[in-house]
């Protein structure tokens, strides 16, 4: 592939959420591309990490988990908790190599980042659970569940990272949470901004 071929190729990738079709494409781009093999060889192993059971994401199970465990983070226990799951996620999402990397290997997981992030607005709008309140008995207004979804990323990405001591090996998450929020919700980046102080960051 030339450059123009392989940024290309990168979007179809980061575009596609279906993991059997992430590995055919990766597979093929092994066996063809031998101009950005080393590019490809991460994100393969970035594969093998996040689709290591069939059929489940384990970064957006990662997500899921970190919500959980900051329920009960004011806890001793919870704390520790909340720093064991952080630290596994960093491993995970790549975050404790990130600053080895050169600068085309960042860029590989900084866009596997936002397509995580991506993915799971996706999934969190679909969900009538997640857009309601009174039990599921009213829905939010869109405006409510675009805040709400904000307060997570900053959650995830840098508030509870905080807490344990770990803020500044996340920033790669944090800085594509504030990325895909800028791009996806109107109000952009100033809105982010603003739900981010409300939380006293």
């Amino acid at each position: 592939m030339n450059q123009e071929e392989y940024i290309r190729w990168s979007q179809q990738y980061a575009a596609q959420t279906d993991q059997t079709q992430r590995q055919k494409m990766l597979e093929q781009a092994l066996q063809q591309d031998t101009e950005h093999y080393a590019e490809h060889e991460l994100r393969q192993k970035i594969w093998q990490c996040r689709y290591a059971s069939p059929r489940v994401d384990a970064y957006i199970r990662f997500w899921m988990e970190v919500m959980y465990a900051q329920r009960t983070s004011r806890s001793f226990f919870g704390r520790r908790k909340l720093e064991k799951v952080l630290r596994q996620g960093a491993q995970l999402l790549f975050l404790d190599q990130y600053s080895g990397l050169d600068e085309a290997g960042k860029r590989i997981v900084e866009e596997e980042l936002e397509q995580m992030v991506r993915l799971y607005s996706k999934l969190a709008l679909k969900d009538v659970r997640y857009a309601s309140q009174l039990c599921g008995m009213m829905r939010m207004q869109d405006d409510a569940v675009c805040r709400k979804l904000g307060k997570e990323f900053w959650q995830v990405s840098c508030i509870l990272p905080a807490q344990v001591g770990l803020k500044q090996l996340y920033q790669p998450l944090a800085k594509a949470a504030q990325k895909v929020f800028a791009a996806s919700f109107e109000g952009g980046l100033a809105l982010y901004e603003e739900i981010g102080r409300q939380q006293h960051v």
